[in-house]
């Protein structure tokens, strides 16, 4: 990937900066990315995947998992005695319990986003991203977003692009089943 980018004649080859080093910095950089949204989505693994023995203790019907959406249960433990799974109601971001979940839960469970949902949401925070050093790169705060027959502009600014990304992520939110 690097390779497509780099060209020997670049001020960064003239630093030192080697093809590995431009590789290393894409590949901290998507891994910040995906440690953001699964921070600001709060799931413990943003692509879908089987989760083994999650253990916690909880109170209630209702049990949100580490991460989420949920897909399938495999098996459920309450306090020790196996629960039956085909009693379990999957919620988006929890499960339900009509006979209560009070004590010690162990899990096992399959969650996480599809590749393309994650694709996209990497992709929404490139977008910001990439707006943000537009900006920085042009001096100016705010992207034209139409050009008019008279001649006007609209503009967008920060706080409203990151407005729209925001929406866009918390479509993918936790929700709670009712």
């Amino acid at each position: 990937m690097a390779l497509e980018l780099w060209t020997v004649d670049d001020a960064k080859a003239a630093l030192g900066i080697t093809v590995s080093d431009y590789d290393s910095f894409i590949t901290s950089t998507l891994q910040s990315i995906e440690g953001f949204i699964k921070s600001y989505l709060g799931t413990s693994a943003l692509t879908k995947q089987d989760i083994s023995d999650e253990t916690s203790q909880n109170l209630g019907c209702f049990y949100a998992t580490k991460a989420y959406p949920i897909h399938s249960v495999s098996s459920l433990t309450l306090e020790g005695n196996d629960i039956l799974t085909d009693d379990v109601i999957i919620g988006y971001g929890n499960i339900y319990y009509p006979y209560g979940l009070n004590g010690e839960i162990v899990l096992s469970y399959n969650a996480g986003f599809d590749t393309d949902d994650v694709a996209y949401l990497k992709s929404m925070v490139l977008q910001y991203l990439a707006f943000e050093l537009q900006n920085l790169k042009s001096g100016r705060w705010g992207e034209t977003s139409r050009t008019y027959a008279d001649g006007t502009a609209s503009w967008k600014t920060p706080n409203e692009y990151q407005k729209d990304i925001i929406e866009k992520l918390n479509f993918f939110r936790r929700t709670i089943l009712v």
